[in-house]
């Protein structure tokens, strides 16, 4: 709490007024950071491909903006054992909506069956959880983190679309 407090350049008993001790601390700037930037921006208009895109895209992107998450989905040390001190956090991390996805998934391919499509929903799923390596700068060469984010999209959806 020191190293924070001096590197916010307030006291620690300031510090003190608005968390209890670290892991109050690291969970509310998880919280803070998950309402400022969480919400990938997805629109619901356009065609299906295009969409699945866009939230592939987005999901892979968002660990760009917060570094916190990053921490979180590498696992970190000091943020799982913050997180084991408020289990009620955990559990506001759902899985993403796997059904939208799938049901995205089916449009793009309809002729995928509907286990087919929940499966390819669960690997993309699993796929933009490695979101926090794709952004790391040494293994973008020079790309931006959109840009590879919105390559891999592009290759995710580009396989669906020539497996109907």
């Amino acid at each position: 709490m020191e190293e924070v407090a001096e590197a916010a350049g307030v006291s620690r008993a300031t510090l003190y007024t608005y968390a209890d001790n670290k892991h109050d601390l690291l969970i509310k700037a998880l919280a803070e950071e998950q309402l400022e930037h969480g919400r990938p921006r997805f629109s619901a208009e356009g065609p299906p491909g295009d969409r699945l895109r866009q939230l592939i895209a987005e999901s892979i992107a968002a660990f760009q903006r917060m570094p916190l998450l990053s921490l979180l989905v590498k696992g970190d040390p000091e943020v799982l054992r913050s997180l084991e001190h408020h289990p009620e956090v955990r559990a506001a991390f759902p899985l993403d909506d796997l059904s939208l996805v799938a049901s995205l998934v089916m449009q793009v391919s309809p002729g995928l069956t509907s286990e087919r499509a929940r499966a390819y929903a669960r690997a993309i799923h699993q796929l933009t959880t490695v979101g926090p390596y794709l952004m790391d700068s040494a293994l973008r060469d020079g790309a931006s983190g959109e840009a590879v984010a919105g390559n891999l999209a592009d290759l995710l959806v580009c396989g669906l679309e020539s497996a109907s």
